[in-house]
């Protein structure tokens, strides 16, 4: 069970808020990321930043990949990723 740091069944409050603090963290840290990699600082990843973000990661992808993964991650079909789509695509 998720966030059951005793192992024994049931998550306490304790735990509750230690799961969130994580997951607040994660945010946090995604929302970080996302601005360093916004280069154009208009709130989003276009094409460009995301490859530059791929690439950072060590995926150097073929056009096609990056073409398949923007589509997928890109929701509403603007052609660029807002934060909301990116934590979605991360999760």
């Amino acid at each position: 069970m998720y966030n059951d740091s005793d192992k024994d069944q049931k998550v306490s409050f304790e735990e509750f808020v230690a799961g969130v603090k994580k997951i607040i963290e994660f945010v946090e840290n995604a929302r970080e990321f996302f601005k360093q990699m916004d280069t154009s600082g208009d709130g989003y990843l276009d094409k460009k930043e995301l490859r530059e973000l791929l690439n950072r990661c060590g995926q150097k992808l073929p056009e096609e990949d990056l073409n398949k993964i923007l589509q997928e991650a890109d929701k509403n079909r603007d052609n660029k990723i807002s934060f909301d789509e990116f934590i979605e695509a991360c999760t």
